[in-house]
This record gives C-alpha cells, structure tokens and sequence, in this order.
C-alpha cells in the first residue's frame, strides 16, 4: 500500500488536508466490483479541513475510494464525511 499525503496550515486555526492511497493486489488476487467489474487494485483518497480552537481541533473530511464494493450500502463508510476532535498538547 502506498499513501501520499499532504497537509497545508492557513493560519487563523484553519488547515487542510489530502491523501491519496494505492494498493496493487498480488498473487492473482481480484475485487470484483457490484457491477460485475473485475480489478486488481483498489484507489482511496481523503480531502478534509480542520479548525483549531483553544487547542482543540476539528475536523471534517470525505474519504472514498474508484471502487463500488458496496452498491451505496456502507456510504457511511466509502462516501460520507467523518468528523474528529482532538486536543493538542502544548509544551
């Protein structure tokens, strides 16, 4: 699997982010998509923003991927944006 990711920090709390993933299946291992479409390689990517607030910081990011292995029935999963709160720790 490779990932390559990139972050960007605007200032003023706002930052943006993005990944795009790779995975090359071996062996002769195969996805076979809803639609019947058979492939050996699966493609995700992440675009998402955060904001910081008193050193917690908000998130908010859609993930999905060039395969349909669910027919939209985990969309919560392949398409819908997740959200994350964390804190940061300041020395």
């Amino acid at each position: 699997y490779v990932n390559l990711a990139a972050t960007h920090d605007f200032g003023n709390g706002f930052g943006l982010n993005a990944s795009i993933g790779y995975q090359g299946l071996k062996g002769g291992a195969a996805v076979t998509e809803i639609g019947g479409n058979v492939t050996d390689s699966i493609t995700d990517y992440k675009l998402g923003g955060t904001y910081t607030i008193d050193g917690w910081v908000l998130g908010l990011a859609y993930v999905s991927t060039n395969r349909d292995l669910t027919a939209g029935t985990a969309s919560v999963f392949t398409g819908a944006a997740s959200s994350f709160l964390t804190r940061n720790h300041r020395a």
